[in-house]
């Protein structure tokens, strides 16, 4: 780990949330994401490597090894399947976590030279086709690369509850056909918090009250 790059750096419990934050920029240190427990993904400088692993708050430090961005579900939709089947798809459909500060052009070029297609070149996630379980495993080496999860096409699952609540039968809207849709109606909810973004909230007069 002495060469720096992008290490795994945990804290005693004691040091707070902002500290932690605070102590990886006092060491010229870029944080990512927290990782459990009480510890960063951050990309360390070599130079700072040594006194960052003797500070009194800093409890462990640990390389960010490339198996650890692999997707425990990659591959082995069964638990206790390998981490990278044997009966890999062809071809692979990849969505890669990049680092905030990932050279997009570059790294395409780069996963060109390895064979790998591109299907989707942005920030923080790109999509890409792998041939074989081998081009999986050079991505996981690349250090723009911090997690490798297979591509989810979204399909819609709960699209027929309203059917089911209302009249016992998918599309059978019982409730709606009597023309009572919920409008000029104020509903309260006591709960831990609203997502003033989603769909169902962010119409104009949606949210009366929101504290």
């Amino acid at each position: 780990i002495e060469s720096g790059g992008w290490l795994l750096v945990q804290f005693a419990p004691a040091v707070s949330p902002s500290e932690r934050l605070a102590l990886l920029a006092d060491f010229g240190a870029i944080a990512d994401s927290y990782v459990p427990h009480n510890a960063w993904l951050a990309r360390v400088p070599a130079g700072a490597v040594e006194s960052l692993t003797r500070e009194a708050g800093v409890t462990w430090v640990g390389r960010f090894h490339p198996a650890f961005k692999l997707s425990p579900l990659l591959g082995a939709p069964l638990p206790g399947q390998a981490l990278v089947s044997s009966s890999a798809p062809d071809p692979w459909r990849l969505d890669l976590r990049l680092a905030g500060d990932a050279d997009v052009n570059a790294l395409r070029t780069k996963l060109e030279s390895l064979g790998v297609r591109v299907t989707d070149a942005n920030v923080p996630v790109m999509r890409v086709e792998a041939n074989d379980t081998a081009a999986v495993v050079l991505l996981a080496a690349l250090d723009e690369v911090l997690f490798i999860g297979e591509t989810v096409e979204a399909r819609t699952l709960n699209n027929s509850s309203r059917g089911i609540c209302q009249g016992g039968t998918p599309g059978v809207e019982s409730v709606h056909g009597k023309g009572v849709r919920g409008a000029t109606q104020t509903v309260a909810v006591r709960d831990t918090g609203i997502d003033t973004r989603h769909c169902c909230f962010d119409g104009g007069g949606k949210i009366v009250d929101n504290r």
